[in-house]
C-alpha cells in the first residue's frame, strides 16, 4: 500500500504545528526540508514526534563521509524515521553512513532503524537543461537515474527519491522491495502557481507505476479542507 508523506513546506513553527495537528493520523509521515529546518532547527522534529508522528528529514546530505556520519548521528538522536543522502556523494559515503547507522542502532538497542534514502536527480530538472548540464542525450536521462539507483542499492540503502516517471525502471532494475519515494505529485484539479516541478504525475499514476511513498506538499497545504482532499486521494489510490 502506497504511503503518503506531507511536505511541510511552510516557513514558521506555528504553521507547521497547525498542519501536523490537523493532519496527524491522516498521512504516514511529515517531511521537514531545508527551508523549515534552517528556520526552526531540530525543534520542529521534536514537535512532530511529540504528536507520535513519523518524520522524513529531507536535508540531502552531500559531503565527505566523516562529516555526513556526524550529521546522521544527530538524525538518530532526534529519532527521525527517514533521511536522505545524495548518491553522487559516492559509494564510500553511502556505505559508511549505512554502517554507522547499523552500529549505532545495535549499540543503543534501537530496533526500528531509520530508512536511508538516496537522492537521484531533482524532479525540478528539465530534461532539456540536463542535456546541456550533464552532456547526455535526452533518451539517456532515465538510464542515468537507474544507474544512480543501482549504486544506492549496492551500497545497501533502503531506496531512493526519484521522479514518478522513473519508478517503473527503478523497480525493474532494483527489485520491488527497493523503496521509491516520489515527489513531484500533482493533482489535475489544482493549479500550482510558480511550480518548479517538471517531471510530475498524479497520485494514481505514481501508485500504478509502483511508488512506495508519494510526497504531496502544496496541494494539501493550500487546500481549504485538507482532510477532505486527502480522503479523496486515498480513495483514488486504493489498490
Amino acid at each position: 500500500m502506497t504511503k503518503i508523506i506531507l511536505a511541510l513546506d511552510v516557513d514558521t513553527m506555528q504553521k507547521a504545528r497547525k498542519m501536523v495537528n490537523r493532519l496527524k493520523g491522516w498521512v504516514e509521515m511529515f517531511k521537514v526540508g531545508i527551508s523549515l529546518f534552517t528556520k526552526t532547527g531540530p525543534s520542529v522534529i521534536k514537535m512532530i514526534k511529540d504528536y507520535n508522528e513519523k518524520v522524513f528529514l529531507d536535508l540531502k546530505f552531500f559531503d565527505i563521509p566523516s562529516v555526513v556520519e556526524k550529521a546522521c548521528e544527530n538524525c538518530l538522536k532526534w529519532r527521525v524515521d527517514m533521511f536522505n543522502l545524495h548518491i553522487l556523494g559516492g559509494e564510500e559515503m553511502l556505505r559508511r553512513v549505512v554502517d554507522f547507522v547499523n552500529n549505532f542502532c545495535q549499540k543503543k538497542n534501537i530496533k526500528e532503524k531509520p530508512k536511508i534514502i538516496g537522492v537521484t536527480l531533482l524532479t525540478s530538472f528539465k530534461e532539456e537543461s540536463l542535456t546541456e548540464f550533464l552532456n547526455i542525450k535526452k533518451e539517456e536521462f532515465q538510464d542515468l537515474v537507474v544507474r544512480l539507483a543501482l549504486i544506492a542499492k549496492k551500497s545497501n540503502l533502503d531506496g531512493v527519491v526519484a521522479s514518478p516517471k522513473d519508478i517503473k525502471r527503478i523497480k525493474e532494475e532494483c527489485g520491488k522491495d527497493f523503496l521509491v519515494v516520489s515527489p513531484g505529485i500533482r493533482l489535475p484539479t489544482i493549479e500550482i502557481s510558480r511550480d518548479d516541478q517538471e517531471r510530475v504525475m498524479t497520485p494514481e499514476e505514481a501508485v500504478k507505476a509502483g511508488a512506495d511513498y508519494i510526497v504531496i506538499g502544496r496541494p494539501l497545504l493550500k487546500a481549504e479542507d485538507p482532510i477532505d482532499l486527502i480522503t479523496k486521494i486515498k480513495e483514488s489510490i486504493k489498490s
